[in-house]
């Protein structure tokens, strides 16, 4: 992004997923692959100086998203329970 006149001060992000999806198996600790990608996420970000301004991560269910590129809204659509949010 830098290389193609990004401002580093400007650039920011947005997380959404980390679900447990494998609920039935929680007690192993290996098995957290939500969590843990959420948690290398935010140390990656964090090495490069990058803000999160918003997030939707965790629960137990699937998440759908879409990026409006123009404006940087990010639409979050959960199926059971249906839930639509932008963030």
């Amino acid at each position: 992004m830098l290389q193609l006149g990004a401002s580093a001060p400007l650039i920011v992000s947005k997380l959404a997923g980390g679900a447990d999806m494998f609920g039935l198996i929680k007690q192993v600790n290996t098995m957290q692959i939500g969590r843990r990608n959420v948690e290398q996420s935010l140390l990656a970000l964090t090495r490069c100086s990058i803000s999160v301004v918003a997030q939707d991560v965790g629960g137990s269910n699937g998440r759908t998203i879409v990026l409006d590129c123009d404006t940087g809204v990010l639409a979050v659509r959960t199926a059971m329970p249906r839930t639509d949010k932008e963030i």
